[in-house]
């Protein structure tokens, strides 16, 4: 691991692993096993780039699609300026939608630019 390199002492170095282990812990059941309230469990692309997400907790957020959204075969990273609620990316894999809903996805956010 790269902080084992540090010249630091042991206390912080403990404190960084805790601290990277949280966040850590905390990304998998919000994004990987989505058991937070704020967690994505759908979304809906709309005309002029506009994007709504449905939250676990019932809440909904909306907004544009930023220009830094990434398109590749095997990962869609939506990139997303809310409209109250700041910047939010959301991260899909090619198994979290059927494998046609996954290319049309794609193929609508390519020509959306």
């Amino acid at each position: 691991m790269a902080m084992s390199a540090l010249p630091i002492a042991t206390g912080w170095r403990w404190g960084g692993y805790l601290c990277v282990s949280a966040a850590s812990a905390w990304l998998l059941a919000r994004d990987a096993l989505m058991l937070a309230g704020r967690s994505c469990i759908s979304f809906s692309c709309g005309k002029d780039r506009h994007i709504a997400l449905v939250l676990r907790n019932g809440g909904k957020i909306s907004g544009e699609l930023c220009a830094d959204t990434l398109v590749s075969p095997w990962l869609v990273l939506l990139n997303m300026a809310a409209d109250h609620h700041g910047r939010q990316s959301l991260v899909l894999f090619p198994d979290a939608m059927t494998g046609e809903d996954f290319r049309r996805l794609r193929v609508l956010l390519r020509n959306s630019r």
